[in-house]
């Protein structure tokens, strides 16, 4: 186990040394798109690729690249066909269509902050885990939530027992066998924290266990965050990110879930939710 860990680790550690200062990020792509990064291969663009200066990115007739200035706060239209080199503050037209000028970003710390982990997930998504069969939970994990009733999520490779109660108390909410990998609760649950476990279904035995506080509607802490989230995937991409940077990691994981199942070939989408 240490080993692997190690692995891991160094792994994490190597690729962050080697990445550039980013200065814009994609929240989506559409068709045929292409990048050339300083120093590295050409490859298809994907969502939540994070650029440097001087990246190159190529469209076809189809393409559509929607990105955000990082430092400038900026957002902008790529249509397709055409070339484009990204700048500090600016996209250079080289060929086709100008670049078109959207909303300014109200927020990047979000994006910004992701950009870390996500490189991380990309650099680490070929590494296998090998070993003795166990249960993860995928959420809600340790953090507030929005979304109530929440769906309890988890990965295993046989039936469990799941177990609900008031953190604080102790007192049995649920507990129920599930041959499965989520558990929609039937009802929204009251303002407070809970605990949950994976138990072995005839032992009884602790597989895992999380928490997560359920918050009232006017909780100072819900502020400015935007739920339930719809819109174009641009939209959902950057409440997804804000969601994340304040600490609703489960939320934000929710929205990941659901962008990648509608774009399965977006590898920075099915990064999140690995």
């Amino acid at each position: 186990m240490k080993q692997r860990v190690l692995i891991v680790v160094s792994l994490s550690m190597f690729f962050q040394s080697t990445w550039a200062a980013s200065v814009a990020v994609v929240v989506d792509v559409q068709g045929g798109a292409s990048v050339k990064i300083p120093g590295a291969a050409n490859k298809s663009l994907s969502i939540l690729d994070y650029l440097p200066e001087q990246t190159e990115i190529q469209l076809d007739g189809k393409g559509k690249v929607q990105l955000v200035s990082l430092r400038a706060s900026q957002e902008w239209l790529l249509e397709g066909p055409g070339r484009y080199v990204i700048q500090d503050r600016s996209i250079e037209l080289l060929q086709g269509k100008k670049p078109a000028k959207l909303m300014k970003a109200a927020n990047t710390a979000g994006l910004s902050a992701m950009e870390a982990p996500h490189k991380e997930k990309m650099a680490l998504g070929a590494v296998v885990m090998r070993g003795e069969s166990s249960a993860k939970m995928l959420g809600p994990f340790d953090t507030p939530v929005l979304a109530n009733p929440p769906t309890l999520y988890w990965e295993h490779d046989r039936p469990v027992k799941v177990v609900l109660t008031e953190a604080g108390s102790g007192k049995l909410i649920m507990s129920k066998v599930v041959d499965a990998r989520q558990l929609i609760l039937s009802k929204p649950l009251p303002v407070g924290n809970y605990r949950w476990s994976l138990r072995d279904e005839t032992k009884d035995s602790v597989l895992a266990e999380a928490s997560f506080e359920v918050l009232a509607k006017n909780d100072a802490r819900r502020r400015g965050l935007e739920w339930p989230v719809r819109g174009a995937v641009a939209q959902q991409v950057k409440a997804a990110a804000a969601l994340d940077q304040a600490g609703f990691s489960y939320d934000a994981w929710l929205i990941w879930k659901g962008l990648a199942a509608s774009r399965p070939q977006d590898e920075g989408l099915q990064a999140w939710v690995r």
